[in-house]
Parts: C-alpha cells; structure tokens; sequence
C-alpha cells in the first residue's frame, strides 16, 4: 500500500507571513487563506516568510486501512525547510481533543510506516489540534503529551496559532 502525500492538487506553496487554515466541513479538502481571518481555524505566523509547503490531507489523499476502509486522516501538513506540522481543524464544542490527536495519531502512523525517511527528515515536527471554539485553551495535560511525543517523536500541542520557525 503506498500513499501519494505530493498530489500536486492538494498542494499550495506560501511564503506569506501570515495566512489561516479553513475547513469548510464540507468533505471538501482544507485550504489555506490569506485575507478573511473571520473564517480561520488555525493561524500561521511566519514572520521570516519562509517557504511553506500546504498540504491537504482529509478529503484530498487517500489513505486505506487494510480492510480497504478508509482511515481518519489530519486535515493538513504544513513543511518548510526543516520542519512538519500537522495539522487537524475542529470547530467542536466538546469531545474535540481526543478525536483531534486521533486522528493526527492516524495520519503519524501512516507517515512513519509508508514514509519514515520523510517523517524523520524534518529537525521539528509539530502536531496542532486547532478549535475555532477553544482557540487558546489552557488546560496542559503533560501526560498525553509527554506520551504522545515519546511515541511518535512529535510534539502535540492544543492550541489554534501556528508559529513558523
């Protein structure tokens, strides 16, 4: 089973210092914006203007269990240089953490099996569970992230503003 993460129609290069993820929630792909912040998920600051590359990941690369079904997906990978981040855009009121790092766990799972070179390519790799309704949450829950990190050699963060460094 092979996994086509560079579909050149679910890419988008930016080197904008500052855009937003979207997701319509429409089983359409995600996309970035550049001009009306009022329907961001997710802001990315990238102050030095590096490159980025957007990749859409639900609804735009098929990713299959073995089953055949098809597996929960992140919403986006963003990379430069030399870091990843993924990526998964909530606009839930409850139950949106767990079902966010789920479904980045998915996508970390199939990266590091169909693509490890890739994955352990970058110097960071970042995780962001980004909610529209909880765009600064507060609460740390050290455990999961410590755990999450030790499994995946990620860091997860819970948080809906993106600084590229």
């Amino acid at each position: 089973m092979s996994v086509d993460f560079s579909k050149p129609e679910c890419r988008k290069i930016t080197s904008e210092p500052l855009f937003g993820l979207c997701d319509d929630d429409n089983k359409s792909p995600a996309y970035l914006d550049l001009a009306n912040n009022a329907i961001w998920i997710a802001t990315v600051i990238n102050v030095n203007e590096k490159e980025i590359t957007f990749t859409a990941i639900d609804n735009c690369i098929e990713i299959f269990r073995e089953n055949g079904d098809i597996e929960s997906r992140c919403d986006v990978m963003l990379t430069s240089d030399i870091c990843l981040y993924l990526v998964e855009l909530k606009n839930k009121v409850s139950d949106w953490r767990s079902e966010g790092i789920d479904q980045l766990e998915a996508t970390i799972i199939t990266l590091k099996n169909l693509e490890s070179a890739f994955y352990f390519s970058f110097k960071k790799r970042k995780a962001y569970v980004a909610n529209r309704r909880h765009p600064r949450f507060v609460k740390a829950e050290p455990e999961v992230m410590e755990r999450f990190r030790d499994i995946h050699r990620i860091r997860l963060y819970l948080e809906a503003t993106i600084r590229i460094n």
